[in-house]
């Protein structure tokens, strides 16, 4: 078996079902306490962290999917390069955010989730 392939396989499903909102699921694909970090903001954690992020961002953007670029891993870490296509919604401007995803598995779950992206593109509120 191709242990990429199947890291990869678990991601997209994962992907599919969060898109969907469908978070019963989508828990399915991660560890209880789920670390789920993206750019410079404090992480959270488990699928609730995880649709409460989910929940600010689609306040902001609505994901539109992505175009693959890069994927690789090493024992069980994945490592996924896009450009993800996001319409604003502030001004209904489409964008593209280039980011890099490395997840972290235990088992066939995802335990580690980290997104390296410049957000600043969503429009976020001045502090």
């Amino acid at each position: 078996m191709n242990r990429t392939a199947d890291l990869l396989d678990i991601v997209q499903k994962m992907e599919q079902l969060v898109g969907q909102g469908d978070w019963a699921a989508a828990a399915n694909y991660f560890t209880p306490q789920a670390l789920y970090k993206v750019a410079d903001r404090e992480p959270v954690y488990g699928i609730t962290g995880i649709e409460q992020y989910m929940s600010w961002q689609n306040s902001l953007v609505q994901w539109k999917g992505h175009d693959m670029k890069l994927v690789v891993s090493q024992d069980n870490t994945l490592v996924v390069e896009v450009d993800s296509f996001f319409f604003r919604l502030k001004d209904q401007t489409n964008i593209v955010v280039p980011c890099t995803d490395i997840y972290r598995f235990e088992g066939n779950k995802i335990g580690d989730w980290r997104v390296y992206a410049n957000i600043s593109a969503f429009g976020l509120p001045s502090a």
